[in-house]
């Protein structure tokens, strides 16, 4: 083949269409996990609003084929004008790709899922029809879209003194055949996403996840079901901790001492696991040694601005430079807890 044949047979896809042509580029499959990738984008977003500390509570429910998402947050901004004239921000939002990590540039953003954020724009692109409402300055206001294109221009359809913004999508039957998603798994991410960010209300169906705790109460839950059976330290609390440095919000919990297979880790930045670890172990990891503990189970979650990670996924993160600052950040509480604990590597 020449090279002019060879490159006049390049199809380049950009917009929405790019994404309807390439679904799994955006969302990882077609399958249900896809479709259940696009409510955790939804999800995220309340999740920031909460961390903004705008929002409270985040509630997701599935009625048949179609998918409801509502939280308490300050509402999208149909009241504003989009760029260049355009005639609401909202539409923008929900209608225009962006390449940075979100649309309007805020830090950080949370996704409770394995890749990265793809913005609200790219899901409205691949729903039948989608309908957002949203509360802004005592004015209800509603649009309706088909395959990320209003059919009608942003309206107010009730006023008073309600708030957050509610969004109901059909997932396209073109892009996903009769796939659903699996309700077991929107609500093992929802129950995650209760834990990973202390404080915040999440309903699912019927059901209200909200731990105060966080990684204590999953680091609890998770050793009661795999590790029962090695309770000897049951008496000795988790240890648990919760600070900032800098522009790090750091939570841990460490539990238990470790048999000869060694510490099981998990791990998170920004929401998603990194199986890989990274820099923030790297840390942590420095701090338990100073300590002399090695404990059966450590859990950290790491929300940055800007985080960094090892290749095209999330799986580890890079930032070196942040492994002094969390390691000085909980050395302190560690030792004492050591301390008051006489906890030491060998000692049960």
């Amino acid at each position: 083949m020449s090279e002019g044949s060879y490159t006049s047979s390049i199809t380049v896809l950009t917009g929405l269409d790019s994404v309807r042509k390439r679904p799994g580029m955006y969302f990882g499959s077609t399958s249900a996990a896809g479709i259940e990738y696009m409510v955790g984008e939804f999800a995220s977003n309340a999740a920031d609003q909460f961390l903004a500390g705008r929002a409270t509570a985040i509630a997701v429910r599935l009625d048949d084929a179609r998918i409801v998402i509502e939280d308490d947050g300050s509402g999208l901004p149909f009241d504003e004008a989009g760029p260049e004239g355009s005639e609401s921000l909202a539409t923008h939002y929900l209608t225009t790709l962006h390449a940075q990590p979100t649309a309007d540039e805020h830090a950080p953003h949370v996704h409770i899922h394995g890749f990265h954020g793809v913005g609200l724009a790219a899901v409205n692109a691949v729903s039948a029809t989608l309908r957002c409402e949203a509360w802004r300055g005592g004015h209800l206001w509603a649009q309706e879209f088909s395959r990320g294109v209003p059919t009608g221009a942003p309206e107010v359809v009730a006023t008073g003194h309600g708030q957050g913004t509610t969004i109901s999508f059909v997932p396209d039957p073109e892009v996903w055949g009769s796939t659903r998603p699996r309700p077991a798994a929107i609500r093992a991410q929802l129950f995650l996403m209760a834990h990973l960010i202390p404080g915040l209300h999440v309903r699912f169906g019927e059901e209200h996840f909200h731990s105060l705790r966080g990684l204590e109460d999953l680091a609890l839950i998770e050793l009661q079901v795999t590790a029962s059976h090695i309770w000897p330290w049951r008496s000795r609390p988790v240890f648990s901790h919760r600070v900032r440095t800098g522009d790090l919000d750091i939570a841990v919990a460490f539990v238990g001492d470790a048999d000869e297979s060694g510490t099981r880790w998990r791990t998170w930045v920004n929401g998603s696991e990194t199986p890989g670890h990274g820099s923030h172990q790297d840390g942590l990891r420095d701090a338990l040694q100073e300590a002399d503990w090695a404990p059966a189970l450590a859990m950290a979650h790491l929300i940055m601005h800007a985080p960094k990670f090892a290749g095209p996924t999330r799986d580890r993160l890079d930032v070196p430079e942040v492994a002094a600052p969390i390691q000085a950040a909980v050395q302190e509480a560690i030792l004492r807890y050591c301390e008051a604990h006489d906890v030491r590597r060998g000692h049960r």
